[in-house]
């Protein structure tokens, strides 16, 4: 197989014209980016978006120093809270009521049929202290299940682990 000189030239004039042509543009970009700071508007969106940062750190110290805002906050976190209490309560007592009477369909509180959906979600596995078992729903009631003993060899393994 030969080698075609005029072809092999061509390729290594080709490369070296468009190096140059990536520097031209890299020289032109640099350019336009230096004559629009130059510009007059540039300058006063600088000092602008630098007036708005000021604002904004005022107004976190304002926020983080108000005694309202954060006893606002503290309520909004408990109600939240509560409101998820009380959705999980809904969802245990839903499955129960699906569970003894093998009935998908319940009446709600203004009387029309509603449709219960179950699903189910993974959660990544944590890690159990004392290989203790996840509380269970009656545990949230108050019935006590009673909790593996571990060996104390077992317990220095996990202690370990951690």
């Amino acid at each position: 197989m030969s080698v075609d000189l005029a072809q092999l030239q061509r390729i290594h004039d080709l490369e070296n014209e468009i190096t140059t042509a990536e520097l031209y543009v890299k020289a032109i970009r640099q350019q336009r980016t230096e004559s629009v700071a130059g510009l007059p508007e540039y300058r006063t969106l600088k000092e602008a978006q630098s007036a708005l940062h000021a604002a904004e750190v005022n107004l976190r110290l304002a926020v983080r120093d108000d005694r309202e805002l954060n006893r606002l906050a503290v309520d909004r976190a408990e109600a939240m809270y509560h409101l998820r209490d009380l959705k999980e309560q809904l969802s245990h007592n839903l499955t129960a009521y699906m569970e003894d009477t093998g009935r998908d369909v319940i009446k709600d509180s203004q009387a029309r049929n509603r449709h219960i959906d179950i699903y189910a979600r993974l959660s990544r596995p944590s890690k159990r202290v004392l290989d203790q078992t996840k509380m269970s729903f009656s545990q949230h009631f108050g019935v006590r299940q009673a909790i593996a003993e571990v060996p104390a060899a077992k317990q220095l393994e996990l202690v370990e682990e951690l």
